[in-house]
């Protein structure tokens, strides 16, 4: 069997060798050439990275003693969707991993671009809550930033009653609550938000990360 502090101790030993040559004496006993001649021969030697092939190996082993870090583990749910591969379920897994809590989760093209699958995953993980569904209303000038925090739908129809009153009947006090709760300069664009000359409210659908990932077999 091989001495693993052997194999650590003679790595150290080179290391401190090759700490101890004195570039600047190499440079006062030996031509230019000799020492460019010298730089070439080490960069042609292979020189192995222990650590990461250790770092492999021992990777390859805790798959083989936990076998389910190959299948979806970190959100154990997706194992019930009837209606993807395997393989599409821990590419979404591995996909959600990456996601923190409260993110906009924009990848379910990723999986699949049928348009009705991608509809269906959707509406899954919202009822397996997964992600919920949130709205924003985004700048009228480029679409692009969100000048309002994120609602729900109840909060998105209420934000449209109060327009749609200011906008039909002149009511201020909807102004005013209006004024509250929308950002009326875009940083994007610089552009002011002037709701006397805006006919609707432009929204976009987001959908957030909400559920925790399972960290069980982090740290094994």
């Amino acid at each position: 069997m091989v001495d693993l502090h052997k194999i650590l101790n003679d790595v150290r030993e080179f290391q401190a060798y090759l700490e101890k040559i004195d570039l600047a004496n190499l440079g006062h006993d030996y031509t230019r050439e000799d020492l460019l001649q010298l730089s070439n021969d080490f960069y042609s030697i292979s020189m192995r990275s222990m650590g990461s092939d250790l770092k492999a190996l021992a990777d390859e082993m805790k798959l083989k003693e936990y076998p389910e870090l190959l299948g979806v583990h970190q959100f154990p749910v997706l194992k019930e969707i009837a209606f993807m591969s395997e393989e599409e379920k821990i590419e979404l897994d591995t996909y959600l991993s990456k996601c923190y809590l409260g993110y906009d989760v924009t990848g379910f093209g990723l999986f699949t671009f049928e348009k009705a699958k991608k509809k269906q995953l959707k509406e899954w993980l919202i009822e397996k809550n997964v992600i919920n569904e949130l709205h924003v209303v985004v700048c009228p000038h480029c679409l692009h930033t969100h000048v309002s925090k994120q609602m729900t739908a109840e909060q998105k129809d209420h934000l449209q009653t109060l327009f749609s009153n200011y906008k039909n009947h002149g009511d201020y006090d909807a102004y005013e609550e209006l004024d509250n709760e929308l950002y009326l300069y875009c940083t994007n664009c610089e552009q002011e938000i002037d709701l006397d000359y805006e006919s609707s409210l432009e929204y976009r659908t987001i959908n957030t990360l909400i559920a925790k990932r399972n960290k069980r077999l982090d740290n094994i």
